[in-house]
Formats: structure tokens, C-alpha cells, sequence
């Protein structure tokens, strides 16, 4: 991947990303500096810069070092997949991602302070934000991404935000869709909003500044019945799975869900590429009767799944045991 940037006195503004690698991943420094910027329409299919081209650097991450200056001749940008911010990253321009169909996962340091206008504006295939903390977290405190509230009144369509310190994710959240109606009632004169799905709702978990997770869980009697059987799926298996907050009252009610709508849950499951991860939460919630795991495990026997079904017999192995048969002489 090639990135054409500019030097400032303390930092590096990253202007665009150039290759075919469907995964763009920014480094920390360019020539020493740490990269703190990306700019306007850095990822967008059209372009314009404030900066005269003989200030404008390319940097090459095959070589590890910057060439001689002038961005002419550059290829047209390749939409990635995947965008990867490094730590350093503290400001996002306006229209950044503007126009990315082919975008479907981003990872942001937790501290990003701003984001610039429509940031994700005509970009609506994202299915998660990835978060990633690398300072201290009080113990008991629950770690809200600065620049999160300002995504979710971006972002109107079902995405999922993430939050990882290390390799071990902290929480990680299903918000539904949603969308406005406009209704006129012309005799007063007044326009009202009404808004449609629970998305809404579940975008106003952010009081103070921090994530309210109660809030979010309350929220779920309204999801099961309002939408599809699957978002409301996800919503619970993620709440069980990284149970940050989680209170005993809210987890009995995701397991209720989950097993009064056992098929759908199934269906989800086992034709997951998180499988296995959702497979264990549901082990460790002792979520299967003997029945329910035979059902799955017929169901795996189908799909072919080894890893998934070892899993499950273990746990019928130990939950379920064979009853020995008993032999009276007469």
C-alpha cells in the first residue's frame, strides 16, 4: 500500500491510501513523525487537497521509507474492506469514507477525539466498529469510545460496535436499524419525526458521556417483539458472550429469548463464522436440556462442523451421562 501524506512540525496528515490489498492498515510514524491525521476524502472516490503537490510525500510500506516527493502518476484509489487506525489517530476529516460500498469493518483507537462531517455518509455496508483501549480501565468502570455517540448518529442501519483491550474484547453491542418519517399535520402547521425500529432507542445508551449498559439491556423487551428474530438473536448472544455489566435479571431474560425462539437461534449459530464462540457461551450458560442438545447436535452432524460438535458432546458427556444399565438375577 502506498499513502501519499504531508509533514507538519510534530505530525503526519495522511491524504490518501493507494493498492489493491483489501485490508488497509495506517502505521503509527511516517519518518518519525507519529500520524495524527486523516484528511478530507482520504478514502473517497473523488479528491481535492489544500496542499500544493511539492509538499505532498508518498510513502511506501513495502520499502518502509519515504521516496522522493510528489504524489503524479499515483493509481486510482481500490475501495478497501477493511480500514485499521493505529493509536496515533486522533482526528478524522470530513467525507473520509464517502462513497465506501465496500467497506465493512473498521478498527479506531478508543481515544479518537473527532470526527469531521458525514464521515460515513453514502457508506452503509459497515457491519462492525472495532474499538481498541490501550490505557489503563478503573475496574469497575465501563469504557465509552470518545468519538462513539458521534458514530451512532452517523451510522442509521444495524452495525455492531466492539471494544477490545488486547486480544480480549470488553463488550461488544448489536444496535439495531432505524429510520425517520416525517409526518405533516398541516392544520398546525408543525412537521413531527417519528422514528421507526428500536435503533433509535438503543442510540440513546450514551448519558454523560458513558455507556449506559442497563439501559441497553431494558431495551430488549422492545427489540424481541419489534424486530427480526435474528438482530434480536445477536443482540443477545453478544450480551451473554463479553456479560460486561450484565445483570442476572437481563441475562435470564436473553436465555428466555434464545430458548423460546430456539430455531432461529440454531439457524444463527451454526452457520456462523463465530460458531465456536457462541457455542460456548451458551455451554457456559447452560442453556441445553438433553433434548435441545440432542436437536443441536443432529443439526451439527449435518453441517459437518468437528470442532463444534467435539464441543458439545464433551458437554453431554459431562452434563448428561449415560445411565448405566442394572442387571436383577432372578
Amino acid at each position: 500500500m502506498k499513502i501519499a501524506y504531508v509533514e507538519q512540525e510534530d505530525r503526519v496528515t495522511v491524504l490518501r491510501c493507494y493498492g489493491t490489498d483489501p485490508v488497509a492498515e495506517l502505521p503509527e510514524q511516517i519518518g518519525g513523525k507519529p500520524v495524527r491525521e486523516l484528511a478530507d476524502h482520504i478514502f473517497a472516490a473523488s479528491w481535492s487537497t489544500e496542499y500544493s503537490p511539492e509538499k505532498i510525500r508518498i510513502f511506501d510500506d513495502a520499502f518502509g521509507e519515504p521516496p522522493a516527493a510528489g504524489a503524479d502518476g499515483m493509481p486510482e484509489l481500490v475501495f478497501p474492506e477493511e480500514v485499521i487506525l493505529p493509536d496515533t489517530i486522533e482526528s478524522i476529516g470530513n467525507y473520509a469514507f464517502y462513497g465506501c460500498r465496500t467497506l465493512h469493518r473498521l478498527t479506531l483507537p478508543s481515544r479518537l477525539a473527532r470526527l469531521g462531517r458525514g464521515v460515513f455518509t453514502a457508506c452503509n455496508h459497515i457491519e462492525e466498529i472495532r474499538f481498541f483501549e490501550t490505557s489503563p480501565i478503573p475496574e469497575n468502570g465501563i469504557q465509552t469510545p470518545q468519538c462513539m455517540r458521534n458514530i451512532l448518529g452517523e451510522l442509521e442501519y444495524e452495525f455492531r460496535i466492539s471494544l477490545r483491550i488486547g486480544e480480549a474484547v470488553r463488550w461488544s453491542l448489536l444496535f439495531p436499524g432505524y429510520y425517520e418519517e416525517s409526518i405533516e399535520n398541516t392544520p398546525a402547521r408543525i412537521i413531527e419525526i417519528k422514528y421507526e425500529g428500536t435503533g433509535y432507542k438503543y442510540r440513546q445508551c450514551i448519558r454523560g458521556g458513558m455507556l449506559d449498559l442497563g439501559q441497553y439491556d431494558r431495551l430488549f423487551y422492545l427489540a424481541r417483539v419489534q424486530e427480526r428474530a435474528q438482530t434480536s438473536v445477536q443482540i443477545a448472544l453478544l450480551r451473554l458472550a463479553f456479560p460486561e455489566g450484565l445483570g442476572e435479571d437481563s441475562k435470564e431474560a436473553y436465555l428466555d429469548f434464545l430458548k423460546d425462539e430456539d430455531a432461529e437461534c440454531a439457524a444463527f449459530v451454526l452457520h456462523s463464522d463465530d460458531c465456536l464462540l457462541w457455542l460456548e457461551t451458551l455451554v457456559r450458560e447452560r442453556y441445553f436440556s438433553r433434548e435441545l442438545l440432542e436437536k443441536w447436535m443432529n443439526r451439527l452432524g449435518e453441517t459437518g462442523d468437528a470442532r463444534a460438535l467435539s464441543l458439545l458432546m464433551d458437554y453431554r458427556r459431562r452434563e448428561f451421562p449415560a445411565m448405566k444399565k442394572q442387571y436383577v438375577l432372578l
